[in-house]
């Protein structure tokens, strides 16, 4: 059953597979890239040379950290050893070394631009927005830089100032990202009719799965329900439009030879490109049977191939060879959660947080299962250990909303299914959730307007629909 269809609160949380806790891919690929050169779980020394397992690797930092202390007053050593620190995994030590650069030369708009795309990587948008805009400050001709600035407004609902960034990214060339940034915004304010007239010509010259995505969405919202139909039928993958970035580009310079392999690998991967990045990921094997996160790539590309066998082989035989490796033991606990063994799950879980027990998807992924036991007051205790470790996971807040209205606790859900919305304004069953819980309390007037953020959102309709209804019900009761 999902939340929200029925007239009924469930009596037990639903945790179906596509209300999964979603971000293991995405943590998964950070991981591999912290695994690029199969580095030990550490957290970077600001001051010291990096300990990796990749002499290559380990080489190169420690020959960027000594060029950097050689020079001391030299912004550039000690932004070209952010970089490589960046390129390798490790995202903190990285974010000191932007920091300590544009301390050298305030001047510079790289060391904030950096620096923000680091913070916004983390969820930290307003800091993130406060470093792109002294970087702005000193280069308001870098389109790239408003595409982020849009992109992080449109995240936080400030609409009309990322608005406003797309257009100017749209003045300085940026192209059709710019202008389906334009269409998200026109979305977001509730003209989707002028989103509509933006997107068709767009989708109809490009075809991009995500035009199509937007503009289906429009469709939707004025009503046009089979035109929806006829534009979404063969969207499946729809990835946000990427852009190219100089400044980024120039960190590739650092990549040591086996990691800048993998780097392709793993892009030929995020785009789609599956067999090209299966074979491209088998070529480095032959060369690399043990890296570390060459391997966990591959088996990433097998799962992504819904080659599920070759995945479990290559995880289990990578888990035997390096045991205290982590990451294996987290995709092995996927795997198993996609087939339905509990137990098989839990004990990789287990196995990775014994490791490493700052996961929050780890931690997440145990409440999940307790849910399904019904185990309420354990997964509970799951969701809190993830949310220590990651307080800004509207998914895990919305989890600890749905075991409280389990439990007919409407002030926890209340306050929890609104964190959840508040984190991700665009999460339509937070404000279903959110718009349920106050109707149960009598709070109608929030309750409705709760809704009204759902139907703005545009998706879950029949949920948002049943959701009203059980609202007047409430209301009828009360007289």
């Amino acid at each position: 059953m999902v939340f929200g269809m029925g007239n009924d609160w469930p009596t037990k949380t639903p945790v179906s597979g596509k209300h999964r806790y979603g971000a293991f891919s995405a943590m998964l690929l950070g991981l591999a890239a912290a695994g690029l050169a199969g580095c030990s779980e550490i957290e970077p020394d600001e001051s010291s040379a990096l300990t990796v397992v990749d002499t290559e690797v380990a080489t190169l930092l420690n020959r960027l950290e000594a060029d950097a202390e050689a020079e001391p007053a030299n912004a550039e050593r000690r932004g070209e050893l952010g970089m490589a620190q960046e390129v390798h995994g490790f995202s903190a030590a990285a974010l000191a070394s932007y920091q300590q650069a544009e301390a050298l030369a305030p001047d510079d708009p790289r060391w904030p631009y950096y620096q923000a795309l680091l913070v916004a990587h983390r969820g930290e948008l307003d800091e993130a927005l406060e470093r792109l805009g002294r970087s702005l400050a000193l280069d308001p001709n870098h389109s790239p830089a408003w595409l982020w600035q849009g992109t992080w407004l449109l995240d936080l609902a400030r609409v009309d100032e990322a608005a406003a960034a797309f257009a100017k990214a749209e003045e300085l060339g940026a192209g059709l990202p710019a202008q389906a940034g334009r269409a998200q915004a026109l979305l977001r304010s509730g003209d989707a009719a002028a989103a509509r007239d933006l997107l068709q010509p767009l989708a109809d010259a490009h075809g991009h799965p995500y035009l199509l995505k937007l503009l289906g969405q429009a469709q939707q919202r004025l009503g046009d329900v089979q035109a929806a139909r006829s534009t979404l039928a063969d969207v499946q993958h729809a990835a946000p439009l990427t852009w190219p970035d100089a400044r980024s580009a120039a960190k590739r310079r650092f990549e040591a030879s086996v990691s800048a392999q993998l780097a392709k690998v793993r892009e030929h991967l995020a785009t789609g490109e599956l067999q090209t990045a299966l074979t491209a990921a088998q070529a480095l094997r032959s060369g690399n049977p043990s890296h570390q996160g060459l391997l966990n790539t591959l088996a990433e590309i097998y799962r992504r191939l819904e080659r599920h066998d070759d995945a479990l082989q290559v995880l289990q035989s990578a888990a035997a060879e390096h045991p205290r490796h982590y990451p294996f033991h987290l995709q092995l606990a996927e795997h198993y959660i996609g087939t339905g063994e509990a137990a098989l799950a839990l004990t990789h879980l287990d196995r990775a947080l014994a490791l490493n027990e700052t996961v929050p998807w780890a931690h997440a992924q145990r409440g999940l299962m307790l849910l399904e036991q019904n185990r309420l007051d354990a997964a509970l205790e799951a969701f809190a250990e993830a949310l220590r470790q990651d307080p800004k996971q509207a998914q895990v807040h919305y989890y600890v909303a749905m075991t409280a209205a389990a439990r007919q606790r409407w002030p926890e859900a209340i306050n929890a299914f609104a964190e959840a919305a508040r984190l991700q304004p665009s999460f339509a069953l937070a404000h279903i959730g959110l718009a349920r819980s106050l109707a149960e309390v009598g709070r109608f007037e929030e309750s409705e307007a709760a809704l009204a953020h759902a139907r703005e959102i545009g998706t879950h309709a029949d949920e948002t629909s049943a959701a009203l209804a059980f609202l007047r019900l409430r209301e009828a009761a009360a007289g």
